[in-house]
């Protein structure tokens, strides 16, 4: 390994993780953290960092950059430059441009860095921007092998429905809704609200429900002693699943739209990215956390009409039949499925057996690691794709329209040829499955969907 801070050095790196499966992407990662010397791995950790870390924001996206600095089918004279501390002076002057002509200032400096580095340079800076590098791997991965170095958004995630995993009756049932998980951000002294995705990517188009979140957390407060930061976790939803994401994921604030707020927390100080197990358990159970919401929306809509924000239904189940009993009512009225809620368990930033789902078939959001051209009439278009589970190559031929055929088929050969494009090699594919296979596939696999709005892999 070289002992210089080589741009060669961590292009190797990134694109041997991006061809591993499984474990040994890890393994590449770890190899190179334990032999490169100390000024190469601080330089990959400050890149992981930019990448990664979702508190590390630079005011700018891809889409607001001229097409010179995003084109690279294009081919531009550079002063060569290796990577150095100039780098990520200039790259931290991005973060901290403010003020009138900062969206101005910040494109000059990435015309800089795109003049005086090697082009993957360039590249390494827009995915910073748009927190977009698709190799595999994602924050709780780089923590594993280098721990504390990235803040990790999380929030909490539901099990497939297991009777084996309940640990006493009643419990306590939500409707499963089919929208964007949205949790809402809350600084109540600076009285600043943020909206997050469930990967902690900001929701623009969320900015209208500001006032309405700020009037209905203030009765909260009223409801119960609260630290600085109050977090609503929520399901944003403006139509179908598609019309949802579509909406919330463009930057046109919304006209119309619900926040179904499930959940509650008060954090002292600090975020829920920083918040341990601990501050979490202050908030109280499950069951206290639900008692207070109900409290808060009743109080809240004796002098405010809602536009915005509303409270799920929630009902209890004291056995198994009971729950399939509300689960074919569930869907009989349209809904996606249920959660299933333990009530005196505490929130968690995991998935947990605390709470379950169940929902109309099982799907998976399993990462696109290949893809294959059609036969007979297909020819000339997407067959398929290659899906990664737990480093089984899974194709999945079945379930794409024939437009969306030749748009991946497009895309997926313009990433191959690393052209300017969609990039679909590395996203994440729902994948709907009849069951796993005792040689660890899946059977019958069928495409539903390319998940933009999420970065974890089921499994």
């Amino acid at each position: 390994m070289s002992t210089t801070p080589n741009i060669d050095a961590i292009h190797d790196l990134l694109v041997a993780i991006g061809a591993a499966k499984g474990k040994t992407k890890l393994e590449l990662l770890e190899n190179f953290v334990k032999d490169a010397d100390e000024t190469q791995v601080d330089y990959l950790k400050r890149l992981l960092k930019f990448w990664f870390d979702d508190q590390v924001k630079f005011g700018i996206t891809s889409k607001q950059l001229p097409k010179q600095l995003t084109d690279f089918s294009v081919a531009h004279v550079t002063e060569g430059n290796d990577l150095d501390s100039d780098y990520f002076i200039a790259m931290r002057e991005i973060q901290l441009a403010t003020g009138t002509g900062a969206t101005d200032r910040r494109i000059k400096m990435l015309e800089d860095i795109r003049t005086k580095y090697e082009q993957p340079v360039l590249k390494w800076s827009l995915w910073a921007l748009d927190k977009n590098l698709k190799i595999g791997i994602q924050a709780s991965s780089v923590n594993k092998v280098i721990p504390g170095l990235l803040s990790e958004f999380g929030v909490m995630l539901a099990h497939p429905f297991n009777v084996k995993k309940v640990s006493g009756w009643p419990r306590m049932i939500e409707p499963k809704l089919d929208g964007m998980r949205t949790l809402v951000v809350v600084d109540t002294v600076d009285w600043v609200v943020d909206f997050y995705t469930r990967a902690g990517n900001p929701i623009p188009s969320l900015v209208p429900m500001t006032m309405e979140v700020i009037d209905f957390v203030r009765v909260v407060m009223d409801e119960k002693e609260m630290g600085r930061i109050v977090c609503l976790d929520a399901e944003a939803t403006s139509g179908s699943f598609n019309e949802s994401v579509s909406a919330l994921r463009s930057d046109d604030p919304i006209e119309e739209g619900t926040l179904h707020v499930f959940d509650v927390l008060g954090l002292p100080g600090t975020n829920l990215l920083e918040a341990s197990d601990a501050q979490l358990e202050e908030m109280g159970t499950q069951r206290q956390r639900r008692k207070l919401l109900e409290a808060a929306f009743k109080a809240y809509k004796e002098t405010n009409k809602p536009k915005f924000l509303e409270l799920p239904g929630s009902y209890w189940a004291a056995s198994e039949d009971e729950i399939w009993a509300m689960y074919e009512a569930a869907r009989n009225n349209g809904l996606e499925g249920l959660i299933i809620k333990d009530p005196d368990a505490f929130y968690r930033k995991k998935r947990d057996y605390a709470w379950m789902k169940i929902k109309a078939e099982e799907t998976m959001d399993l990462q696109i690691i290949g893809f294959f051209e059609g036969t007979g009439a297909m020819v000339g278009t997407l067959g398929g794709i290659v899906v990664d589970f737990k480093g089984e190559q899974v194709k999945v031929g079945s379930g794409f329209s024939l437009s969306q055929r030749g748009e991946l088929w497009e895309a997926l050969n313009a990433d191959m040829e690393k052209t300017a494009g969609r990039q679909v090699m590395g996203m994440l594919a729902e994948v709907q499955y009849q069951e796993v296979t005792p040689a660890g596939s899946l059977r019958h696999p069928v495409f539903k969907r390319l998940r933009t709005d999420k970065a974890e892999i089921s499994w």
